[in-house]
């Protein structure tokens, strides 16, 4: 799915799961007609909250700074003092290089670009959270995924040709104990004991 579409699927998630806290617009237009990806609003809050979304993938690690710094501060957060932005991992890349010397995962990825946000902050813009979101580490399935339009998980279909497998009545080896094989008891003989003879008197006639 590309960026447009996946964004209306998350601000359709956010939208089931506000429990009236808040509302959700997306692709609205400003008075600059530019727009923001997902803005939230509360009523207690004078300004909107703006949230970008990227898929991680589709970018290398600087670019998503530029982007950060130009995008969601330079663009959206003119009147907004907190930002969200949001980065979607879905498997199609597996490292980014900011510099030769680093080598960074998705993860590290996040926790980068957070510790770049900071930079950013001012006496007007107070706080950019950087967050991420795995679908690579999506697991079982939530009832929500449907809105999201995520696929359900894989499963394994058994063909007419498959069968399951039988258990084989081997023989199972004698228990060892204490590094010992256990034998036939050499008390218990295979033929009974001879009887013991018979006592005859002494006693002369």
């Amino acid at each position: 799915r590309d960026e447009p579409e996946l964004r209306l699927s998350i601000a359709k998630r956010l939208k089931l799961i506000s429990a009236g806290k808040y509302t959700i617009a997306s692709e609205e237009e400003l008075a600059d007609k530019r727009k923001p990806d997902i803005r939230l609003h509360h009523r207690n809050v004078d300004a909107s909250i703006p949230i970008e979304v990227k898929i991680a993938g589709n970018w290398s690690a600087n670019e998503l700074r530029e982007r950060m710094k130009n995008q969601l501060v330079g663009r959206y957060m003119r009147e907004a003092q907190y930002g969200i932005f949001l980065l979607i991992n879905k498997g199609d890349k597996q490292f980014w290089k900011p510099e030769r010397s680093m080598r960074l995962d998705f993860s590290a990825l996040v926790q980068w670009l957070q510790d770049e946000s900071r930079t950013l902050l001012n006496t007007h813009i107070r706080n950019i959270e950087v967050t991420g979101i795995d679908l690579t580490k999506r697991v079982e399935r939530d009832p929500h995924d449907r809105v999201l339009g995520l696929p359900p998980p894989r499963r394994k279909h058994m063909s007419k040709h498959d069968k399951p497998a039988q258990r084989q009545n081997t023989p199972q080896p004698r228990r060892r104990i204490g590094g010992y094989q256990p034998t036939k008891s050499r008390l218990s003989p295979e033929k009974p004991p001879p009887e013991p003879p018979k006592m005859t008197s002494s006693r002369k006639k």
